[in-house]
């Protein structure tokens, strides 16, 4: 692609505008020229290497010196192909770091997972030492009950017989 001249045409088109009479049809077709004998990829090329106020005089020049076919696929391949690849770039970007969000919060779940496994396990062996505590305590309060109601027996007999005992001696009296 002669990219210098079709610099200098877009210049040209820019500061006079886009003339029809005899000289601007001339350099119209010279800019038609310069346009469709490129390649797709060196239009591709040639659009990506100019700033913004230089690629929107471009798509300007081609609106008005090219047919609406031409104009148009000359735009998808530069302008709606690089948009598409930037916004497909950003989603894909986007997705990678939600994955790497979710990897990161898998990996944080994983480790609080383990932990609870073990805080479960330590609570199981507490729980399993305690159950033994209750039952050795359990058999401890059914001998203190045996011998609490043994003791109530006894009680009750000898204060029998110290009601005897005191009728006894109160008789003697």
């Amino acid at each position: 692609m002669k990219s210098e001249r079709t610099l200098e045409l877009l210049k040209h088109f820019q500061d006079h505008g886009i003339n029809r009479d005899t000289t601007g049809r001339v350099l119209i077709l010279e800019y038609q020229d310069c346009i469709m004998q490129a390649k797709p990829f060196e239009i591709k090329e040639f659009e990506r290497d100019l700033d913004h106020r230089h690629r929107q005089l471009f798509f300007w020049a081609n609106s008005n010196t090219l047919g609406m076919d031409s104009f148009l696929d000359i735009l998808k391949q530069t302008y709606i192909t690089r948009k598409v690849e930037d916004m497909l770039e950003k989603e894909d970007n986007r997705q990678c770091a939600q994955w790497d969000k979710l990897t990161k919060a898998q990996n944080i779940f994983r480790d609080c997972k383990r932990s609870y496994w073990k805080r479960i396990a330590k609570m199981r062996a507490k729980v399993l030492d305690l159950t033994g505590a209750v039952a050795h305590y359990r058999a401890r309060n059914t001998r203190l009950d045996e011998a609490n109601t043994r003791l109530i027996a006894y009680n009750r007999q000898l204060k029998d017989k110290a009601d005897k005992f005191d009728k006894l001696q109160a008789l003697l009296k």
